[in-house]
């Protein structure tokens, strides 16, 4: 029973894209335009003031082991066209876990009356434990024939920022330089490194439809090589710049929805809820994502 639960969760790991892919592949956050920094260092210091943001999504709900992923991210200006930020992330699934440090530097062009363009770059470590059963479940697994199980990566990653008065496009790839001198995502049998690098493209926009109501649209794709492009589509109404409900679609087999209230003009807290409607090898399966932020202006 064990043995056929571990296999299940195996080809489960490999089918369905929200999952962490072996901790290679970024992981998948619904309020994606509110982590931007998660996935962008050209992001940091994008606001008129110093933001902090903690995140939390639980997936895969009901099964013992399925993937986590905690974010906590604050930047700010700094002046002079430079913006500072950082990241700290988790993410853990099975036996598993991983932990990023990831301060973030980005410097401002200004290309409009108000619009500007922003360059980041990223350096921090990438803290991986395998745990003990982790990714033994496959004879195929490269990591199988691996045997260093932990050890710290660092990681280097860079980004371009657009910002608008009414829409804002992002492209990244967060983890561009991987030195992985330990050789912890390596494959022994082949000679040759496992790991590989994420990029990011992601959109969005704001449009006026009432002196009250706002259409909130915004999109995220992810491409990682040998593995299916991710992307996620997201559209909102937002009600008096306070009260935001949205639904949203994960391709290519998942549905969403979401909400985001502004409890003060600084204090923001959000709750999604995504949900697989076709059968799976775990069956259907759903998604938790909780968020809150604060800004000092």
């Amino acid at each position: 029973m064990k043995a056929q639960l571990r296999s299940i969760l195996f080809t489960a790991t490999v089918l369905l894209l929200p999952a962490v892919a072996f901790a290679q592949q970024y992981p998948s956050v619904g309020f994606f335009t509110n982590t931007q920094l998660f996935f962008n260092p050209g992001y940091a210091g994008s606001g008129e003031g110093i933001r902090a943001t903690g995140l939390y999504r639980a997936q895969w709900t009901g099964v013992a082991g399925a993937p986590q992923t905690q974010v906590v991210a604050i930047d700010g200006p700094l002046g002079r066209g430079i913006g500072l930020g950082a990241t700290v992330s988790r993410d853990k699934f099975f036996s598993y876990s991983q932990i990023d440090i990831m301060p973030s530097v980005s410097y401002r062009i200004n290309v409009g009356p108000e619009s500007y363009v922003q360059a980041g770059l990223r350096a921090g470590v990438s803290i991986v434990n395998f745990g003990s059963d982790v990714f033994q479940w496959d004879d195929n697994d490269p990591l199988k024939n691996n045997q260093t199980r932990n050890g710290v990566v660092p990681r280097i990653g860079a980004g371009l920022y657009y910002k608008a008065p009414k829409y804002f496009v992002g492209l990244s790839a967060p983890d561009l330089v991987n030195i992985d001198s330990k050789k912890i995502f390596y494959d022994n049998s082949t000679n040759k490194k496992t790991i590989k690098t994420n990029y990011f493209l992601t959109a969005g926009a704001r449009i006026d439809v009432s002196e009250y109501i706002t259409f909130v649209p915004n999109a995220l794709v992810r491409a990682y090589a040998n593995r299916p492009v991710y992307a996620a589509i997201n559209a909102g109404f937002e009600f008096n710049q306070t009260v935001l409900f949205g639904v949203g679609y994960i391709y290519s087999n998942g549905i969403a929805a979401y909400t985001m209230i502004g409890f003060t003009p600084k204090l923001k807290a959000g709750y999604r809820f995504e949900y697989s409607p076709s059968d799976n090898n775990i069956g259907k399966y759903s998604t938790n994502e909780i968020i809150i932020s604060y800004g000092i202006q």
